[in-house]
């Protein structure tokens, strides 16, 4: 029994460690994978013509440039989310960094969002 809880305990650290998402922001920020260098240090939404957008700052913390990719999910007044295949977009984030994002919903029924961060390409549908 003391192993399992030591495990758990382990288990939760690392992934603490490992998701760095600044915590006004991390119900609204899922990451895919290993995040060591990223963090989302402000979001600002609109709306413009009935089209939900979205502004987030992404912050690097390595000394040197990495690759991230991104995409946001829209969701309507049920929750459910509007469109399938959501694209990832490429995005080169320079060293100690910050780059901006921007994402704008495909529909009007769009009231809710969730910003989907990746460092690996694999596996994932990029549109260049």
């Amino acid at each position: 029994m003391k192993k399992v809880l030591m495990s758990l305990f382990v288990g939760g650290v690392l992934v603490s460690c490992a998701t760095q998402i600044s915590m006004p922001y991390r119900n609204k920020v899922n990451f895919i994978g290993m995040n060591q260098y990223f963090d989302i240090d402000n979001i600002v939404t609109s709306n413009d013509g009935g089209y939900m957008e979205i502004q987030a700052t992404v912050t690097n913390s390595a000394p040197n440039s990495q690759q991230l990719y991104y995409r946001c999910v829209f969701y309507n007044t049920k929750g459910m989310q509007i469109t399938d295949n959501v694209q990832w977009n490429p995005i080169q984030v320079f060293g100690e960094g910050k780059q901006i994002i921007n994402c704008q919903s495909v529909n009007k029924n769009a009231i809710d969002y969730k910003i989907e961060l990746s460092t690996t390409g694999d596996a994932l549908q990029v549109y260049k």
